[in-house]
Order: C-alpha cells, then sequence, then structure tokens
C-alpha cells in the first residue's frame, strides 16, 4: 500500500503506528538462524578450507557491492516493502542451497542468493521505519526504536546461537529446518507493514528513473561530506568485529571447543551487544556525537589488541560486541538525519555496500594467514591494521569539523 500526504487520515496513521512494533516481530523472525553463529564449522566439516571460506565469504560481498545501490533504488522507486517481501523469500532459497548443495560451486551459488536477500533488505527495511517516524513527525525517536530492535536482535541471535550449538551436536539437517521455517514466518509477516511514501514518485522509465536516483543519491554525498565519513570510519570498524565473530568460530573448533560451548560464548556476546544498544541514546545524549566518534574507534581498536595478544579472545570478543552495539545504533541516527526520504534506501545501500567492500578485501586475507600460519597471526594483524585506521579516523574528523567550521 503506497501513501501520499494528502492520504493521511488518522485511520491509516494508526496503521503507519503499528510498523514500529510489527519491525520488532519481523526482526526477531528474520534474525532467528541458527545457522548464523556456524555456516563456517558446518562448511568446513564438508570439505571447505579457511581460504575456501574466505573466497565464499568475499562472493558474497561482491555480490553485494554490485547490487547494493541497484536494490536501493528498487526500494526508493518501487517500495521498500517490496524490497523486503523479496529479500526474505530469497533467503529462504538461500537456507535450501546451503542444505541441499555438495561441492565449492554450489555453495558460491547460494552465497550470491544470501547476498541478494541481504541486499533487498538493506536501506529498505530501514528506510520504511525511518519513514514511517518521520511521517508521525516522531524522528526523535529513532534511537530508541533502533536501540529497542538492536535489543532483539542480539536476544533473539542469543537464543539461536545456545539452541544452534546444542541441536548441530545432533544434526546440522535440523538446524537448518528450523531455520528455514522462522525464514519462512518473515516472508509472511512482511506482507503486513504499511508502506508510507513521503514524496511524489515522478513517472519515468526504469533505466531514466535509476540513473536521476543515482546521480540525485551522489549529489547528497557531495553536498554533506559527513555522510561519506561515517560510511567509511564507521563500516572499517563494523568490518573487524564481523570478521572476528566468523573466524573465532574455527578459531575455537581447532582448540577442541565444542559448537554448544562456541554458541554460549557467542550468546554472551549478544547479551552484552543487546543492551549497550538499548542505551545507546543515554550514552549520546550524555556525550554527544563529537566525543563518541573519537573515543568509540580508539576502545574498538583496544579490543581487538586484546585478541591478539591475550587468551582471553572471548572475553574480548564480548567486549567488542557491546561498542558494536553503541556504533551501530548511533551512527544508524546520525547518517539518516543528514539523508532526504527521496534517497534513503539508496543511500543506505551505499552504506552497506562500502561495507561489503572492505569485507571483499579482509575477509580472504585473514583466511589465507589462518591456513598459511595461524588464525592468532591473523588476529594480530588486523588489530595492527585497525590502529592505522584509528589514526586516519581522527585526522579525518578534525579536517572534516574545521571544513564545517568554515562553512558556517
Amino acid at each position: 500500500m503506497n501513501l501520499s500526504e494528502k492520504d493521511m487520515t488518522e485511520p491509516i496513521v494508526n496503521k503507519i503506528r503499528k510498523n514500529i512494533n510489527r519491525e520488532y516481530q519481523f526482526t526477531f523472525l528474520m534474525n532467528f538462524s541458527l545457522t548464523r553463529g556456524l555456516w563456517m564449522i558446518y562448511l568446513a566439516s564438508k570439505g571447505m578450507s579457511l581460504f575456501q571460506l574466505g573466497i565464499l565469504e568475499s562472493i558474497f560481498h561482491l555480490t553485494s557491492f554490485m547490487m547494493e545501490i541497484p536494490t536501493g533504488v528498487v526500494a526508493d522507486l518501487y517500495g521498500r516493502k517490496v524490497s523486503r517481501v523479496i529479500g526474505r523469500i530469497l533467503s529462504v532459497l538461500d537456507f535450501i542451497l546451503v542444505l541441499t548443495g555438495q561441492g565449492f560451486w554450489a555453495y558460491a551459488f547460494a552465497f550470491v542468493i544470501a547476498a541478494l536477500s541481504y541486499n533487498f533488505e538493506s536501506g529498505a527495511g530501514e528506510a520504511l521505519i525511518y519513514d514511517s517516524l518521520k511521517t508521525l513527525d516522531d524522528t526523535k525517536r529513532f534511537m530508541k526504536v533502533t536501540g529497542r530492535k538492536e535489543l532483539v536482535y542480539q536476544l533473539t541471535s542469543t537464543a539461536a546461537f545456545i539452541l544452534g550449538g546444542y541441536i548441530a551436536t545432533i544434526s546440522y539437517t535440523w538446524v537448518y529446518l528450523i531455520s528455514i521455517l522462522f525464514a519462512l514466518a518473515s516472508v509472511g509477516e512482511s506482507f503486513f507493514f504499511i508502506e508510507p511514501v513521503v514524496f511524489e514518485k515522478r513517472s519515468t522509465s526504469i533505466l531514466h528513473s535509476m540513473k536521476r536516483q543515482i546521480r540525485e543519491s551522489i549529489g547528497q554525498i557531495r553536498q554533506k561530506p559527513r555522510i561519506a565519513y561515517l560510511y567509511l570510519s564507521v563500516n572499517t570498524l563494523i568490518t573487524f568485529i564481523t570478521t572476528l565473530f566468523f573466524y573465532l568460530q574455527n578459531y575455537y573448533k581447532n582448540q577442541g571447543v565444542s559448537e554448544s560451548s562456541i554458541g554460549i560464548m557467542l550468546a554472551a556476546a549478544s547479551v552484552f551487544g543487546a543492551f549497550a544498544g538499548l542505551f545507546a541514546h543515554k550514552a549520546e545524549a550524555r556525550w554527544g556525537e563529537r566525543v563518541l566518534l573519537r573515543i568509540l574507534p580508539v576502545l574498538v581498536s583496544g579490543g581487538l589488541w586484546l585478541v591478539a595478544l591475550t587468551r582471553f579472545e572471548g572475553l574480548a570478543f564480548i567486549y567488542l560486541s557491546a561498542l558494536d552495539g553503541i556504533l551501530f545504533v548511533v551512527t544508524r541516527d546520525y547518517i539518516n538525519r543528514l539523508i532526504p526520504s527521496e534517497q534513503r534506501a539508496t543511500l543506505l545501500s551505499v552504506d552497506s555496500m562500502m561495507f561489503s567492500m572492505n569485507m571483499i578485501v579482509l575477509f580472504p586475507i585473514v583466511g589465507i594467514i589462518g591456513d598459511a600460519l595461524s588464525l592468532k597471526t591473523a588476529f594480530l594483524m588486523m588489530a595492527f591494521y585497525s590502529t592505522l585506521i584509528v589514526a586516519g579516523n581522527l585526522f579525518l574528523l578534525g579536517r572534516l569539523e574545521r571544513m564545517e567550521a568554515a562553512q558556517d
């Protein structure tokens, strides 16, 4: 259902308000995947080396990199709800392909489908919720909503890690079958959203519309350099934490730790990330954007050094997950404040594209080093690189603030 401002009657507004609570339900169903903490171990058991696992993840992110902007344009021009429904259907197909596939190329195809599923959801879902709040004249609540959504996501992940780790000791087939059932439920839930449209769509050809949308989105980034800064600085840090999340599974498995114990460790990280994200708006209110964008990167780099140099990798990852929860929530709010509704899904997709670009480079490198030397050595490389990134982050942020002050 597409709405314009003239359609904003009280019953319709009440339906749009329901999008917020429905988003929490959808977040639960979409993320109750028992495979998330286990897929690398599962594919390793099917004969994939660390290097092959790195290549598969790179295939995912290469696909994502190429398709983020086209799918974001689709969401902006033809509906965020439409994009979300397509994404959830593709997620079901992805689980089926991984479960039934045999060999590297079968898994590679599944990862292409998984990336498309991610592309159609990324940007579209967040844009739908932000513009729902915009329709309700309540965008100041976005950070709290994002924090609560992060809480649901992390607690769902907690339950999925624990249950998935236990079921994996019995049968990986059941891990995937249960995940498929919840993915199907998320498809059904996605049809119930009401899509607010806060701008009038122009009737032109699809190709012309996409070209115009990309041109106008690039124009927004040029006008507001802070958007590009947030894309670069935040996504680089999140790339480190995400890469660590995946490779720690294999690191602990090689140390003789069971899937069940690995699941408990990941669940603990999710709990800390959940509550950190829930209180992120309070951290932002107390310290503000200027302080958080300086301190959080330094703290993340410190956590990576703890992973690299100590035997408390699990505890350090839990600490990093808490930082990730705060970083994610506050920066989603910062980015959405800067971009207009007309290009919101497209520009949020550019954000995801930058994350994919980082993963394309980093993930296979960690796999190669892990195979040739050790994963601990790879973690040391990540820590060293993060220190360089943090130094660059502080320099760029200072320069950006001076530019903005000069413009004022």
